[in-house]
C-alpha cells in the first residue's frame, strides 16, 4: 500500500525537491551532508510513509527548515528565495520521491544504495527522458534488475 495519497503526491515530491536544492545550492551543504541531515531528522523515515504535516501541511520552505533545525541548525531566512526551481537537485529530489512512492522503497534503502549525488548526476540525459527510464535506472542502482 503506498503512503501517500495520490492527490497530496505533487506537494510531496516538491517538498523532498526544494529541501535537496536549497539545502545544496542556496546555503551550500554538499549532497552528502543534505543527505545526513534528511536522514538525521527522521523525515527521510516519516516521509516513506506519508506523513500529512510533512509533506502537505508545510510548504517546501518551512520543511527544510524543519528538517534543519531538528539537526541543531539555525537557519537563515531562505524563505525569500521561492522554492521550487529547475535546478538538477531539485529535479533529483522529485525523482526520487516519485520513485519511491511509486516502487515502495523506503527513503533510508534508497540513499544506502543510491547515493543522491548520483541522481543529480543522472539529471544529464534523464530529465528529458520519460520518467519510467529513471525508474529503470534507479531499479538497476538499486540491484532489482
Amino acid at each position: 500500500m503506498k503512503g501517500v495519497p495520490d492527490i497530496m503526491m505533487d506537494s510531496h515530491c516538491e517538498n523532498i525537491g526544494v529541501l535537496f536544492d536549497c539545502g545544496i545550492n542556496e546555503l551550500g551543504l554538499s549532497p552528502e551532508t543534505m543527505t545526513y541531515y534528511f536522514i538525521r531528522s527522521g523525515a527521510a523515515k516519516l516521509m516513506s510513509t506519508w506523513h500529512p504535516r510533512l509533506s502537505a501541511g508545510m510548504d517546501c520552505m518551512e520543511f527544510l527548515e524543519w528538517c534543519l533545525e531538528r539537526n541543531g541548525l539555525n537557519p537563515p531566512n531562505i524563505l525569500a528565495s521561492g522554492g521550487i526551481s529547475t535546478r538538477p537537485e531539485y529535479w533529483a529530489g522529485y525523482m526520487m520521491a516519485e520513485y519511491q512512492w511509486f516502487y515502495e522503497h523506503s527513503f533510508m534503502e534508497i540513499l544506502d544504495k543510491v547515493p543522491f549525488v548520483k541522481i543529480v548526476e543522472s539529471y544529464h540525459p534523464l530529465h528529458e527522458a520519460p520518467e519510467e527510464k529513471f525508474y529503470e535506472a534507479m531499479e538497476h542502482w538499486m540491484g532489482k534488475i
